[in-house]
C-alpha cells in the first residue's frame, strides 16, 4: 500500500475514532483552543471544517456541546500536529475535504 494512501486512511480512521469518543465524553467546551489563540490549522479545508463545526457546536445545548467538545479539540490538536510537515498538510487536505463533503450528514453546515 502506498504511504500517502495509508496516511489518508489512518487520518480518516483517527477522525472517526475521535468523534466516537467525543460522543461519550462529558467534559470540555466547544470552541476553546487549548493549543493557543490561533485556531487555524494552516490547511484551508481543515480551517473551513473547524469554522463550520464551531458554529454547529455553538448552537447545541450545553450538555450536547460539552459531550462533543473534548473529542473535537483532540482532533484539532492532532490536525495541528500533522500540519507541521508538508506530507502531513497534503494528507490533511484530503482528510478535511472528505470531512467537509460529509459535514451535512453530521452537522448542519452554516
Amino acid at each position: 500500500m502506498e504511504t500517502g494512501t495509508m496516511w489518508r486512511e489512518t487520518s480518516a480512521l483517527l477522525c472517526a475514532a475521535i468523534f466516537l469518543v467525543a460522543g461519550c465524553s462529558k467534559k470540555g467546551d466547544a470552541g476553546e483552543n487549548a493549543a493557543g489563540s490561533d485556531p487555524s490549522i494552516g490547511v484551508a479545508e481543515c480551517d473551513e471544517y473547524i469554522k463550520k463545526m464551531d458554529a454547529f457546536l455553538a448552537d447545541l445545548p450545553e450538555e450536547a456541546r460539552s459531550a462533543r467538545a473534548k473529542g473535537f479539540q483532540a482532533m484539532r490538536d492532532a490536525w495541528r500536529e500533522a500540519a507541521k510537515t508538508p506530507a502531513g498538510k497534503d494528507s490533511l487536505k484530503a482528510t478535511c475535504k472528505a470531512q467537509l463533503d460529509t459535514i451535512g450528514a453530521t452537522a448542519p453546515a452554516k
